[in-house]
This record gives C-alpha cells, sequence and structure tokens, in this order.
C-alpha cells in the first residue's frame, strides 16, 4: 500500500480539532502518516494533538512558534515521508472514505494530482456544495484551467503525488490566495490531473463578524497581486496567457469594487488598483475570454475614474 501523509495545520481550533482528526484516523484506508502541525496554538490544541500522538502510532506532532498557516503547511511538507501528501485544515473534516477513493482515482488514472469537491457548512444557515465536473487534464491544460477555476485553487480536497511538490513552497508572506500561488507553481509542471465530481470534504464557515469593514482587510485588498504575478509568469505562454489574463481581470475588478464599498479602503488602494488593470488595456480587450461587462468597466474606468465611481455608487444603491 502507498503511505499518504496527511498534514494539518493547527492554530486555535479546539472547538473543532477532535473532530477533524477523528475523522482522519478512521479513514476506511490505514496507511496513513498524520503530521499535526501545532503553530503556536494558545489555547488546548497543543495538548490536544500530544493526547493523539499517544492514543495512534501514526500520529505524528511538531510544535513551533507562531508564524502562519504557510509555515506550518511548509513544515509538514519537510517532515513528510509519503508517497502521497494532501491537507486537511483544523477545523475541517473529510468523510471516512476520501482517501481511499483518492488513492484508487491516482493510481487508476496514473495522476499527479487528485481533485475532489468540498462542502461549506455554515453555522446559522444551510450548507453549500461544490462537486466539480469529472474530468481529466493533461499537460498545460491543468494550469490553464486552474486559472479559469474548472480546477479549484484550495490545497484541501486535494490528493498530490510527493514528487510533484518537490522544493515548492508555501509564500509565507502572503496572508490570502496563497493556495493558487502554490498549486500555480506545482501545476505548471503537473502532467496529469483527475477532478473528481465527489464532495468528501467539510469545510467549516463560521458565522458572526463579516461586516463589509472586516471582509475587506489589508491583506484581501493586496491579494490581487498574487495574479498579477502570476499573469506576468505566464506572458511568454501563449496557451496559458489568455487564461491567467482573465483570471486577473475578473479578480482585480472584484477586489476593485470591493475597496470601493468602503471609504478608507477606496482611499487607500482605489488609484493603484484602477492604474494596474488600466496597465493592461490592452491585454484585456483583446481576450476573447473575458466578458463584454468587464470590457466595458475598463474603458470606463479610463475614460473617467470619478464617473466609475459615480457610477458604481449608484448602482449599489438600487
Amino acid at each position: 500500500m502507498n503511505l499518504v501523509s496527511i498534514i494539518v495545520p493547527i492554530y486555535k481550533t479546539e472547538k473543532y480539532l477532535n473532530k477533524c482528526i477523528d475523522s482522519i484516523v478512521n479513514q476506511t484506508y490505514k496507511d496513513l502518516e498524520i503530521i499535526l502541525v501545532d503553530d503556536g496554538s494558545p489555547d488546548r490544541c497543543p495538548q490536544m494533538c500530544d493526547a493523539w500522538e499517544k492514543k495512534d502510532n501514526r500520529v505524528r506532532v511538531i510544535h513551533q512558534h507562531n508564524v502562519g498557516v504557510s509555515a506550518a503547511r511548509n513544515s509538514g511538507i519537510q517532515a513528510a515521508q509519503g508517497d502521497f501528501i494532501t491537507f486537511v485544515d483544523s477545523d475541517d473534516w473529510i468523510e471516512s472514505d476520501t482517501i481511499e477513493k483518492m488513492i484508487f482515482s491516482i493510481n487508476t488514472y496514473s495522476a499527479d494530482i487528485v481533485s475532489c469537491g468540498f462542502i461549506y457548512e455554515h453555522a446559522d444557515s444551510d450548507h453549500s456544495v461544490f462537486i466539480p465536473e469529472k474530468n481529466i487534464y493533461e499537460g498545460k491544460d491543468v494550469a490553464q484551467n486552474l486559472l479559469l477555476n474548472r480546477i479549484r485553487p484550495e490545497v484541501c480536497s486535494k490528493l498530490y503525488l510527493t514528487s510533484v511538490l518537490k522544493d515548492i513552497k508555501f509564500d509565507e508572506d502572503i496572508k490570502y490566495a496563497e493556495d493558487l500561488l502554490f498549486n500555480f507553481y506545482v501545476m505548471i509542471n503537473t502532467k496529469k490531473l483527475v477532478n473528481l465530481n465527489y464532495a468528501p470534504y467539510h469545510y467549516m464557515q463560521e458565522s458572526g463578524c463579516s461586516s463589509t469593514s472586516d471582509y475587506i482587510t489589508n491583506n484581501r485588498a493586496q491579494s490581487w497581486k498574487v495574479f498579477r504575478f502570476i499573469m506576468c509568469k505566464c506572458m511568454n505562454d501563449n496557451e496559458i496567457k489568455r487564461a491567467a489574463v482573465y483570471r486577473f481581470t475578473v479578480y482585480t475588478f472584484g477586489v476593485l469594487n470591493r475597496v470601493m464599498s468602503v471609504k478608507e479602503f477606496s482611499k487607500i488602494y482605489f488609484d493603484e488598483i484602477s492604474n494596474e488593470l488600466l496597465k493592461y488595456k490592452k491585454a484585456i480587450l483583446t481576450n476573447e475570454l473575458i466578458d463584454k461587462k468587464h470590457k466595458r468597466a475598463l474603458q470606463l474606468l479610463g475614460f473617467n475614474k470619478k464617473l466609475y465611481k459615480m457610477i458604481f455608487s449608484l448602482y449599489n444603491k438600487l
């Protein structure tokens, strides 16, 4: 059997941690290495991790100072000894046959990566389900379809052949869209990825403090730079360039419009983000993947930024 390393970064999730780990240790596929990375959690998580290590000899615990989820995942990758690697966040959980089905598929199709769907579990509302269309992507189609969002950017709900992650790390300076950047570096050289129309991953979303001001944090307002970086990396590759320009445009307009919803963020970020969009005006307007709505918005932005803001404000009041 193939050894699967499951990496769980942990920080302030004692409410959910036991359910998460319980769902992993009770997988129908038993040949597991479960790496719990305690990222300096100030609650009971460190003690809970140690208890699981004593309870199940497949569990390994890494304790480190709080340096963020990307650094915690990197620690897990460095320690992993499995033939395959997957990630589970410590407030989430997975169905009991998740690893078994993913291992079967990755071996059946001789793939580098298998990607599944997931279920958003909202604390105060109905759940929502994302199930991808079953498909097999090969060569440059893998990175292209990641950028077109046909392959989801999250690292959770994926099983990776360990060798494809060689020398690739999460950028520890990025606080938003770090999964996308990591997967871009992985998938740009991936030979084959299989999308499964199966949703075994349960992603917990807390309710509560999501006013617009809370939602648009400094990290999110600057996250478009990840998409710009990826786009610039693809400019010399015509097969991927169109998808990269499309993703940059759609995402960056989304950030721009959210920024304008909060006065203090609009003052800080509006000119910077709008100027970046206008810098790539030709590439955007000639890209057939980008719809007329975004192209017209860009033309209006270039014609008169104040008018763009005024129309946006009126539209939001409707």
